[in-house]
C-alpha cells in the first residue's frame, strides 16, 4: 500500500474539504471509466464505481469512499502506468482547463478533464498536437511532389 495523492495535495488554495476532493475525484472517475482500477476495488466498492460508471451523483463521490487518498494498489497494471504518467502534469492539466475557475463537481467539468486524460491514457497526440503535426505532414508532402 502506497499513497501517491493526497486531496489536499490538489487544493489549489481551497479549505472545504467537498472542493478539495473535486481534482482527484476526477480522476479516479476517469480511471473507473476506462477499466483501470484493480479488480479488489471493483469488487469492494462496485456500487460506487457502478455510479461513476452511470454518472450518477457527483464526480468526487467514489474518491471520497476511497478515503480521498490515491493508492497505486487499487489500480490494474495499465491504472498504474497511467497515474505514473499522468500525476506530475495533472495540476498543469487542471489549470490549463480551470485557471481560476472554481471546478465544480459535476460531469460536465468532468468531460473536459476526460478531454485531456483520453489521449495521455490511449496515448494520442492531443487535438493541438495532432493538427501541428497534420500540418507538417502536408508542408513535406508538397516538397515530396
Amino acid at each position: 500500500m502506497t499513497i501517491i495523492a493526497r486531496a489536499e495535495d490538489y487544493s489549489f488554495g481551497s479549505n472545504s474539504l467537498e472542493d478539495i476532493c473535486i481534482p482527484l475525484g476526477y480522476l479516479i472517475s476517469f480511471c473507473a471509466q476506462h477499466h483501470l482500477l484493480a479488480a479488489h476495488i471493483e469488487d469492494t466498492f462496485s456500487e460506487t464505481i457502478s455510479k461513476a460508471r452511470l454518472q450518477d451523483g457527483q464526480v468526487s463521490e467514489l474518491f471520497v469512499s476511497l478515503g480521498a487518498v490515491v493508492d497505486d494498489s487499487w489500480f490494474s497494471p495499465t491504472g498504474q502506468t497511467f497515474l505514473a504518467n499522468v500525476l506530475d502534469s495533472y495540476p498543469f492539466i487542471l489549470e490549463e482547463l480551470f485557471g481560476v475557475e472554481q471546478m465544480k463537481d459535476d460531469w460536465g467539468h468532468y468531460y473536459k478533464v476526460a478531454k485531456k486524460l483520453g489521449p495521455i491514457l490511449y496515448h494520442k497526440p492531443s487535438s493541438n498536437s495532432g493538427k501541428v503535426l497534420s500540418s507538417i505532414r502536408k508542408m513535406l508532402g508538397r516538397f515530396w511532389k
